[in-house]
């Protein structure tokens, strides 16, 4: 998240500041996935992980009663390594990087690498584990779009469009949610003038400047 396997979000892009660049060995092997293809089946077992270079890949589990969660939508610059019992494909087409313990072994540089990855993961999961504790469902809702639009957003009239297919399922399980709950909450987001639709996108508005 000898130790289970964990994934590695990163909100932050490959070139983003307070990380090492990527070294370049890394980047020699891609894959490509075409939307809605499985990159790590719940059952798979692998030591390897994968570096997002562009698209989304969906983090997702399924409950002893069938019912499915989604973890994270992890972008370029992410991580992703197999958890047990967690399903990730890809959400668009997109391009993954395979990445092996033995790159890091020879390369103190991807070692470096890695430990800023993973610590930079440690800080983005303490914060939606404090956003899951002690806010609304709207609030979270607003704030898992404003993270969507940092990551796949493009500009857009008052705002940043989400270049993403985000059903109202997907979102309830990244909120933690129902549906029935999301549902009222974008409707409440909606009010505020803090999210609104285009087409089949979210546009995530900048109250800042109104």
């Amino acid at each position: 998240m000898g130790s289970p396997r964990t994934f590695l979000p990163l909100a932050e892009r490959v070139s983003s500041d307070g990380r090492p660049p990527v070294p370049v060995a890394l980047l020699s092997v891609s894959r490509r996935l075409e939307g809605d293809q499985v990159l790590i089946r719940e059952s798979d077992r692998s030591s390897c992980c994968w570096l997002v270079r562009t698209g989304a890949l969906l983090v997702s589990v399924s409950s002893l009663a069938g019912r499915r969660g989604h973890l994270a939508v992890c972008g370029p610059g992410a991580l992703v390594e197999g958890v047990d019992g967690a399903e990730i494909r890809a959400l668009v087409a997109s391009e993954v990087t395979r990445l092996t313990p033995t790159e890091f072994e020879r390369d103190p540089a991807a070692a470096r690498w890695l430990a800023a990855a993973r610590a930079s993961e440690v800080r983005l999961w303490q914060r939606r584990l404090g956003r899951t504790l002690t806010q609304r469902v709207p609030d979270r809702l607003g704030d898992v779009l404003i993270e969507l639009a940092e990551t796949f957003g493009r500009p857009w009239p008052g705002g940043v469009r989400i270049e993403l297919p985000l059903g109202q399922e997907l979102l309830a399980g990244l909120v933690g949610a129902t549906r029935e709950s999301v549902n009222r909450a974008l409707a409440e987001l909606v009010r505020q003038g803090r999210v609104g639709r285009a087409g089949r996108s979210y546009v995530v508005y900048d109250r800042s400047s109104s």
